[in-house]
């Protein structure tokens, strides 16, 4: 009984973040994002990172304006990389 008291809460967990998750994998997905789960997790890492810049002290309308400049070069559906 008590083994599975931590894969109900690990269960609990995991649609929690599904349930985050969903929004912004769909707008990946309308915007014609290659390899979405591929992207999703790359750009998840981008939006971490820009929110450790803004905690840190740089600029939120510059890290605003970068982050955006890599989340839509990164979707565009003629990405040649």
């Amino acid at each position: 009984m008590v083994a599975s008291r931590p894969r109900r809460m690990i269960a609990a967990a995991l649609r929690v973040v599904i349930r985050q998750a969903a929004p912004f994998l769909r707008a990946l997905k309308e915007m014609g994002a290659p390899e979405l789960q591929v992207t999703g997790q790359l750009l998840g890492g981008v939006l971490e990172a820009a929110m450790g810049a803004v905690e840190s002290g740089a600029s939120l309308a510059s890290v605003t304006k970068r982050t955006l400049t890599l989340v839509r070069a990164s979707v565009r559906s003629d990405n040649s990389c």
